[in-house]
């Protein structure tokens, strides 16, 4: 499960996102996270936040603080203070509180854009210049960023999706000047990290096999993976299939292919002697996207793998939640999941059988030996 932790941008910047449980804890600062009080550090205040809400160890924990810091916080301490001696202190003790804790497994979210200057009645004013502010967003989410990556830590990098040219908040996907009402982006962000298909690292093998190229993005995951030799890709439509050779025109490793999944991959399996990773994605989706004599191709390509004569392929198939829906006389609704999973079992007994995250929580099949 995932939870956001924080000031109200851990709820505003998520709504709308399936699988997220939002915890809006109140006006919490980042400065405030980093501190302790009353006793008890910083990290166990954080933990006792994360027993409250029941968050189990393997949760995934979004922190989103920092907002408020740039709106009003930093802006009187740089009287006495150097700036950059002031934010790398801030972002310091936050991630200290953060190391120090029980929990493993923290995201940090980015300062979402400063907004412009409101005058608002309350004990967090807009203080300084839209500029200023601006700045110290920045500077905040540089170090925020820098560290992340130095501690392999996921990096939410709300920021640059919603800025505008100013380095503000752009006001079309402002609620209210402060908080964002659009959060496609943000989800789409989220599954760099979540979603199987931007960790093939994990399932690696000689070749990488995948039906339907669309614009290239898991053709790009399995280059990024860097874990195949061969990246063999098929797609229906000659409008993405010409998108996909310019996109990777000149890279040897990967070879497209324009047809019919149900025709091109037997002859493809022909020439392959080696175990594979196969992505199984192809399928009409409506819109532009091409459609086969088949529109669901799944069963179809899977049984073309099952007679190839290497038993030990990796087999991810994406889309399950659309397995059985839509009704018996749909395409999806034609397709039953135990019968998939049996056809699997045909294939080798000794598969293991299990789903991770695609578009939402149990999505991609994943068929592997252990």
């Amino acid at each position: 499960m995932i939870h956001t932790i924080g000031d109200s941008h851990a709820d505003f910047s998520f709504r709308g996102i399936p699988n997220v449980i939002r915890h809006n804890i109140g006006m919490v600062t980042m400065e405030s996270v980093g501190k302790d009080r009353k006793g008890k550090s910083s990290s166990e205040i954080l933990d006792d936040i994360l027993q409250q809400y029941a968050i189990q160890d393997e949760d995934i924990v979004i922190l989103c603080f920092g907002e408020i810091d740039a709106r009003c916080i930093i802006y009187p301490k740089i009287e006495k203070e150097d700036i950059n001696t002031v934010i790398n202190l801030l972002v310091a003790q936050y991630f200290a509180t953060i190391l120090r804790s029980k929990h493993k497994n923290y995201w940090i979210m980015s300062v979402v854009p400063a907004g412009y200057y409101m005058k608002i009645d309350h004990a967090f004013p807009y203080l300084g210049s839209d500029e200023e502010r601006s700045i110290y967003t920045q500077k905040i989410n540089k170090i925020l960023k820098e560290q992340c990556l130095s501690l392999s830590i996921p990096f939410l990098d709300i920021y640059s999706l919603y800025k505008d040219e100013k380095g503000m908040l752009q006001k079309e996907y402002s609620i209210d000047g402060c908080h964002i009402n659009n959060t496609s982006f943000i989800f789409t962000e989220m599954e760099k990290y979540i979603s199987i298909k931007h960790k093939f690292k994990s399932f690696p093998n000689k070749v990488f096999l995948e039906t339907g190229s669309y614009l290239g993005d898991g053709i790009q995951a399995a280059l990024d993976a860097n874990c195949f030799e061969d990246i063999y890709s098929i797609e229906l439509s000659s409008k993405y299939y010409e998108i996909c050779k310019h996109r990777f025109i000149g890279n040897s490793k990967v070879h497209l292919f324009l047809g019919d999944s149900i025709i091109v991959l037997p002859e493809l399996l022909k020439v392959i002697n080696d175990p594979c990773t196969f992505w199984i994605d192809a399928h009409f989706s409506g819109g532009k996207t091409a459609c086969g004599d088949i529109p669901v191709p799944m069963m179809q390509e899977l049984e073309i793998i099952a007679s190839h004569y290497i038993k030990t392929h990796t087999i991810l198939v994406d889309d399950i939640r659309a397995v059985g829906t839509g009704g018996i006389e749909t395409d999806w609704g034609k397709l039953n999941l135990e019968e998939i999973e049996q056809l699997l079992y045909s294939i080798n007994p000794d598969y293991s059988i299990t789903y991770g995250f695609g578009i939402e929580v149990h999505d991609i099949l994943i068929a592997q030996i252990k």
